[in-house]
């Protein structure tokens, strides 16, 4: 009986190297408020990743003005992700409102689509958490909220198991 290698041009899985390593996202209140129903439909492949499965996602269209709205009399949850389609001076004017009703312990990300090195330090100097320029996918996005949550020299999940021999044929 003979066997045939079948030719493949590219590989059935994807190498590990494309793969970005990602933990997964701890048991956290998540609150979008997207602008576009591109941004909403990223968040919503976004919390259908398996990284996501704890966390507890609400999704609210209009941007920062309806973030504004909701946390006037109520809470803010652990990370609150804001779409942004205005300029520079109206973001950072709209994010110096939200910040006079955010908790403390609240962790802003903004997804704009100005891919501008000022308009970044501002934001950072304002304390948010992070700033993705559109188009993101969805795996991208989810990186983002993982890394706000990794803590520095943290052990990393799993264990590894290593066996080792001095003697021939112990491999």
């Amino acid at each position: 009986m003979r066997f045939q290698a079948a030719e493949q041009t590219e590989p059935a899985v994807p190498s590990r190297q494309t793969i970005p390593q990602i933990d997964p996202v701890p048991r956290v209140s998540i609150q979008a408020f997207c602008e576009t129903p591109e941004a909403a439909a990223i968040v919503q492949a976004a919390v259908a990743d398996r990284r996501m499965s704890k966390t507890h996602v609400k999704q609210n269209m209009g941007g920062a003005a309806a973030a504004v709205e909701a946390y006037r009399n109520a809470p803010t949850p652990n990370v609150i992700i804001l779409e942004a389609t205005a300029n520079r001076e109206a973001l950072i004017e709209q994010l110096d409102e939200l910040s006079q009703f955010c908790d403390a312990g609240t962790k802003v990300i903004v997804l704009g689509k100005l891919n501008d090195i000022v308009l970044y330090r501002q934001l950072m100097a304002r304390g948010v958490s992070e700033y993705l320029v559109a188009p993101v996918t969805p795996v991208e996005f989810v990186q983002a909220i993982s890394h706000l949550f990794r803590a520095p020299g943290a052990k990393p999940l799993g264990r590894v198991i290593s066996v080792i021999g001095a003697k021939g044929g112990v491999g």
